[in-house]
């Protein structure tokens, strides 16, 4: 029997070619829909364009991108032509284009319409458009493989410095085909709200198109919950993915935007309890999930799936592995610790991406040897975990965020979980900052609609009669709105230099 294919063009190709799907819709995005055939002879053109410019299998290929179907084509073709695709936001500062240009060592550049101006200050290899491309057969067959490079995406994880993690086929194959966590149908209706540069759009993306299911592109709208809620009502969304800030702020004042939806994931940060008790109240028939995982490990590592509100306790875990990953809770010198014990979470299988690009320093610090599996690696996350009785994890928050205030050891991340309980309370960041003395001390940051001083006096007095005093924040500030970032998660850097200013 010949083994499954872990390579996404190859996979693409089959479900385009079953008779079933030749014309059924595969992205619908601002009115415009493309069928499955439609989408396979545009990359399939892309694929001939990117081989006539000279690029050979085995580059990379960025591409300039904004909310559009063109995206879809340009990924497929790339991948076609043998390379990896370089996703970059078309309306960064031209430097900062640049930069990531230089950094991908792009042989190409594909220009989505929308970021014309944003090309015109690449120099030195060729602009390649979708508008400009003449029909071509299929290009020859390439030698991919579950291994070969599929895309490169920065992200500056917890240190501000842009890393390219480099992902192979492998790792999104496995995310989204024949997994433990869940089913996409063709019948369904995948919502595409992530920007391309954020990697739950893999997720979204190839969800949808390797499992013969449409993929609704979220056009160039503004987010707003009216938005949401009228894309998913016209477009029939079945699938829906939200980072936790965006679902928090769903499931606090928008519910009505999620009429509809029959699987609604969400992560990307800790998953407030009562917010998912709100979807149950209101959509008893949903599944929720609770998706964690980082960028170096393609998107998820563990899930959470529930199908009601009565497990519901004090957190939501982040749940199991799944299909293809295994995940290990390991103390300061790799050993393995005993359930319940609070450990640092490695993670294994076919999701491990790479390494970073030309970053050899900062990739053999993050990916260690599996000691279980020769010549396979292991990522570092960098997260504080423990396994429960039931063998499912339970996030505790960063390893990073453990700071030290007068002498004493904290876990910004328990006291954030402490306030979060707090009725009245919608969302909590603790940060430890400069006192003006050289000391430091934990300042919170409260999200509410309630009225501030009430609120102040209401979280001050919860933490001082649960938490030892040390851990409780010398300062609360409380604001209506916290803000988010271009991903759609709570953007504490933001936040904590607002306040100081």
């Amino acid at each position: 029997m010949t083994a499954p294919s872990l390579v996404i063009h190859d996979l693409f190709r089959a479900v385009a070619a079953a008779p079933e799907n030749a014309e059924r819709i595969a992205v619908r995005c601002n009115g415009r829909t493309w069928s499955y055939r439609e989408l396979d002879e545009r990359s399939d053109a892309l694929a001939a364009a990117i081989h006539r410019a000279g690029v050979s299998p085995g580059g990379n290929v960025a591409i300039l991108v904004t909310r559009s179907a063109e995206i879809i084509v340009s990924m497929l073709g790339i991948l076609k032509a043998g390379c990896a695709f370089v996703p970059i936001d078309g309306t960064y500062p031209a430097a900062v284009v640049r930069d990531y240009i230089a950094r991908s060592k792009a042989a190409a550049v594909v220009v989505v319409a929308g970021c014309e101006a944003a090309a015109e200050t690449i120099s030195g290899i060729p602009r390649l458009s979708l508008h400009e491309l003449e029909p071509a057969p299929p290009p020859a067959a390439v030698d991919a493989g579950p291994d070969t490079p599929a895309y490169v995406m920065f992200t500056s994880g917890t240190t501000g410095d842009p890393k390219g993690v480099v992902v192979p086929h492998r790792g999104v194959v496995r995310l989204v085909r024949d997994t433990n966590y869940i089913a996409f149908h063709p019948e369904d209706n995948v919502l595409q709200l992530s920007p391309v540069t954020f990697d739950a759009s893999t997720l979204e993306i190839w969800g949808a198109l390797l499992n013969g299911a449409t993929l609704v592109v979220y056009g160039e709208h503004v987010f707003d919950p009216n938005e949401l809620a009228k894309t998913i009502r016209d477009n029939r969304v079945s699938i829906l993915w939200l980072t936790a800030g965006l679902f928090h702020l769903i499931a606090r004042h928008a519910l009505d935007a999620l009429e509809g939806v029959s699987v609604l994931l969400a992560g990307g940060d800790v998953i407030q309890p009562d917010a998912v008790r709100r979807v149950f109240e209101r959509f008893p028939r949903v599944t929720f999930i609770n998706g964690y995982g980082p960028t170096e490990n393609t998107t998820f590592t563990c899930c959470h799936v529930m199908t009601s509100a009565s497990p519901i306790g004090e957190t939501i875990p982040i749940g199991h592995p799944i299909t293809g990953t295994t995940v290990h809770v390991l103390d300061a010198e790799r050993r393995p610790v005993a359930r319940g014990e609070v450990g640092e979470l490695y993670t294994g299988g076919l999701g491990v991406a790479l390494g970073y690009l030309n970053a050899p320093e900062a990739t053999r610090a993050a990916f260690v040897d599996d000691p279980e599996r020769p010549h396979q690696k292991l990522y570092r996350t960098g997260d504080l975990v423990r396994e429960m009785p039931d063998g499912a994890i339970d996030f505790l928050g960063r390893a990073d965020n453990l700071v030290k205030v007068r002498g004493y050891r904290v876990s910004t991340t328990e006291i954030q979980k402490k306030i979060n309980q707090i009725d009245g309370v919608e969302n909590a960041v603790v940060a430890a900052v400069d006192d003006g003395t050289g000391s430091r001390c934990l300042v919170a940051y409260v999200q509410s609609s309630g009225e501030p001083r009430k609120i102040k006096q209401l979280v001050k007095g919860t933490l001082e009669e649960t938490l030892p005093q040390y851990m409780v924040p010398s300062v609360i500030h409380v604001r209506a709105t916290f803000p988010l970032n271009e991903n759609g998660k709570v953007d504490a850097r933001s936040l904590v230099g607002a306040t100081k200013s």
